[in-house]
Order: structure tokens, then sequence, then C-alpha cells
């Protein structure tokens, strides 16, 4: 009797932290899209900056995140902000709106699949 409130405890625990960690993670990349939504892309340079703090408060974000989310994800998300920090520095503002959407898109994506829901189970 003591080993099954022992191992229903452990379970409820784990269940706990999964709940906790989804509601976490899917913060994170709504904050990160509100705040993507908020730079303003008619001064390239000055976007070009905020892009490139935006990416290292991220990747200060993504150790965390990469425990339980794919590589896969992240190095996606990495690759946007690449791109449009390289698209900022160039000047290039039709191509900053295109990579936007794409970065807010697998922002969106980290979200859906860190929560709790049949997608992030299959």
């Amino acid at each position: 009797m003591k080993q099954a409130r022992i191992a229903t405890f452990f379970l409820s625990f784990l269940a706990l932290l999964v709940i906790i960690n989804a509601i976490y993670i899917g913060h994170i990349a709504k904050n990160f899209s509100k705040s993507i939504d908020l730079i303003d892309t008619r001064d390239a340079e000055s976007a070009a900056k905020e892009y490139k703090m935006l990416y290292e408060k991220f990747k200060r974000y993504e150790r965390y995140i990469s425990i339980t989310v794919s590589h896969d994800d992240l190095t996606n998300i990495g690759n946007c902000f690449s791109e449009i920090i390289g698209a900022a520095e160039a000047g290039m503002a039709g191509s900053i709106k295109t990579i936007e959407s794409r970065l807010k898109d697998s922002l969106g994506h980290l979200g859906r699949l860190s929560g709790i829901n049949i997608d992030s189970i299959i």
C-alpha cells in the first residue's frame, strides 16, 4: 500500500511538472511573438539591433527549452533569427516582413508542440 502511494505521488508530481513546463514554454513563445510585433521595421538599422537583442534573450531561454522540445524546432527558430538580422542589416524591408512571418510561425509551432494537445502527443 505504501508503494502505491509513493507511485501515485511521483506520477502526480511528474504530471504537474509537465503541465508547468507546457504553460511556461507557451508563455515564452507568445512573449517573443509579441516582442517581434513591437519592432519597427521601417528603420532597418534599429530593427537589426532589436532583433539581435531579442535573439540573445532567446538564446538564454533556449537551454531550458531544449530539454523538452525538438532540436529541429529550435534550429529553425535560430535560422530565422539569423536571416532576419541579416536582412535588417542589409536594409531589405521586404525580406524582413517575410522572415518575420516565418519566425512568428516557428514560435507559434513551438508553443503548440510544447502544449498538452493531440499534436504534441503524436
